[in-house]
């Protein structure tokens, strides 16, 4: 190919998140004689800019008050000291402020390829192929059973707008087999989707032996402890109230054992959530950490890590979990059982005494058992979910989009 194409990534922010990391993963790794990356944001100042920067990504940040988007490139100060956006906080619709912003921007950057991540990015990239019809269009959705876990109808409103506008899009790149079918099954046209799964870095997660000591003496964990953590933000569909019953099931019954939740979420919830701790007698051996940003040392202070939510695609925590040799018990939903295989336990989502019997199992292995459970869920990760065939299907099947005769993939 003689000309590189130009990609551009849009999303809403660079908080921290799951579809965030995939994000720069796929920005840091894609083969740069091939392609001419740009990150574009609606929010600035998330905590992931530095990252895009330390890799020499540029980054335009759709900002509020800006006639003109700006690309920050590594050393730039444009953000330096500002206070993390939050998008939550602005309102559900701001960002349909940004549609002429966005236009312009690529009016002038010309990009062959816009690839959108989560509902309001995509709807706005469908927009724009209407002013840019030459211009390919990726989606990327990241979830299953979206409908059953919106909390509003603002939101279930946004995800009718997709279904709507799904006919834009050149190509729908799903994270998920589960995400693939449930999208296809409400109207998304199959035959512009696929499925590549997500890819976990092995060498950032890994099992560290120092790492979780450090942890564990830093949460006042004894050695002897078989901690069982929760990691994920707080919210309703990550059913805490789930793992906490299967927790003061398990706690009732057995000695030694440890549970944390790390993650944040609105104060009233986590209020709540640590209330039904209380109201179940956790309160000596639960903890709430809030969020974290060394996740390999946190993964790696587990002896068990747990999914009880009831909607999910494809799960990093669980993914970057068994990366750090840490056994997972999941709940049936998304492509978790997938995942998972046969390195740990699934159980129905919603159901505490199954959960609570899952962990029971685990924790009736000998240590030695457990540990090589934990390092064939390792091998797993790195023979089927790694950044290399994250990186290698998607170049595929963005460059089949530039030219269809590239081999299919």
């Amino acid at each position: 190919m003689s000309q590189k194409v130009k990609i551009h990534f849009l999303t809403l922010s660079l908080e921290y998140g799951g579809s965030e990391r995939q994000l720069i993963a796929l920005a840091r790794n894609l083969d740069r004689d091939r392609f001419d990356v740009t990150a574009v944001c609606f929010y600035g100042r998330g905590g992931l800019e530095s990252e895009l920067r330390k890799s020499g990504i540029p980054l335009a940040n759709l900002d509020e008050g800006s006639s003109q988007s700006e690309k920050v490139r590594p050393g730039g100060n444009k953000t330096a000291g500002a206070a993390p956006a939050d998008p939550a906080s602005r309102g559900r619709w701001e960002v349909l402020k940004y549609v002429s912003t966005l236009s312009r921007f690529l009016s002038r950057e010309k990009p062959d390829i816009i690839y959108s991540f989560l509902s309001v990015p995509n709807n706005l990239a469908a927009l724009m192929k209407i002013f840019f019809p030459k211009m390919k269009v990726v989606w990327g959705i990241r979830a299953s059973n979206i409908d059953q876990s919106l909390p509003d109808w603002g939101s279930r409103m946004n995800f009718r707008i997709s279904g709507w506008l799904s006919n834009l899009p050149d190509l729908i790149i799903a994270n998920s087999r589960s995400g693939f079918s449930y999208h296809a099954d409400r109207g998304y046209q199959r035959k512009k989707m696929m499925v590549i799964p997500n890819g976990i870095d092995s060498d950032c997660f890994r099992p560290s032996p120092e790492l979780r000591m450090a942890v564990r003496k830093e949460w006042k964990i004894p050695e002897r402890t078989i901690l069982i953590g929760l990691i994920g933000r707080l919210d309703p569909m990550k059913d805490h109230g789930n793992f906490l019953q299967a927790a003061a099931s398990l706690n009732s019954r057995k000695m030694s054992l440890g549970f944390v939740c790390v993650g944040d979420g609105p104060s009233g919830y986590r209020e709540e959530l640590k209330c039904l701790g209380k109201k179940l007698g956790l309160d000596e051996v639960l903890s709430w950490t809030g969020s974290r940003r060394d996740m390999p040392a946190v993964y790696n202070a587990l002896d068990i890590s747990v999914s009880s939510a009831f909607t999910e695609g494809f799960s990093n925590v669980i993914g970057e979990s068994m990366a750090c040799g840490i056994p997972c018990v999941v709940t049936e939903v998304g492509d978790s059982a997938l995942l998972v295989g046969d390195t740990g336990k699934t159980v129905p989502p919603g159901d505490s005494a199954a959960l609570a019997s899952a962990l029971d199992k685990l924790i009736d292995l000998p240590e030695g058992e457990r540990r090589e459970l934990g390092q064939k869920a390792r091998k797993r990760i790195r023979d089927e979910y790694t950044i290399e065939k994250l990186v290698e299907r998607t170049q595929k099947a963005l460059l089949n989009l530039i030219n269809p005769s590239t081999s299919p993939v």
